[in-house]
């Protein structure tokens, strides 16, 4: 996942990470998360 513009917080099991425009957000296959992204 590409991010454009904003910022968040990206929700593993165990672990969280934020990140903000120009991040590039790699998603392990088949694990539940969440992102959150009040921007």
């Amino acid at each position: 996942m590409v991010i454009h513009s904003g910022s968040g917080t990206l929700e593993l099991p165990g672990q969280s990470t934020d990140f903000t425009t120009g991040d590039l957000l790699v998603l392990p296959r088949n694990n539940e998360h969440v992102v959150r992204n009040p921007t």
